[in-house]
């Protein structure tokens, strides 16, 4: 995850240098300095776009759904999740069924987490592990 991260600020610092390197070419060939800025920045869109529609075509990028049928041999973790699933869609049902309610509730927990030092060291700790 960690190279993911700094694969993409170095292709980022990249992009952006070369976007300079064509904004400095195009006001060398005497090309307004604003028409050079909109012709760099195009340019990188159209190169955004385009890594975009090659990740899409790409077949081996697709996720694909695996889902475990009750005869599968599962672990203890994916009982978890499944039960985090099973709760979490509840949870967003519940939701969007009363969203009034749903305010009240989270305002309160968020009022009660800043209000309360030793809840908030207690849910950083819970958090952390």
């Amino acid at each position: 995850m960690v190279a993911a991260v700094a694969a993409i600020i170095l292709v980022a610092t990249a992009a952006i240098f070369l976007c300079a390197a064509l904004y400095l070419f195009l006001v060398s060939l005497s090309v307004a300095p604003p028409l050079a800025a909109l012709l760099a920045g195009l340019a990188a869109l159209i190169l955004a776009g385009l890594i975009m529609l090659a990740a899409r075509m790409s077949p081996g990028l697709r996720r694909t759904r695996r889902r475990s049928g009750p005869g599968n041999d599962g672990n203890v973790d994916d009982l978890a999740a499944r039960l985090g699933g099973l709760a979490a869609e509840q949870l967003n049902t519940e939701a969007q069924a009363h969203p009034y309610r749903t305010f009240a509730v989270a305002l309160l927990a968020g009022l009660a987490v800043g209000a309360s030092p030793e809840l908030r060291n207690m849910l950083r700790k819970t958090l952390k592990d």
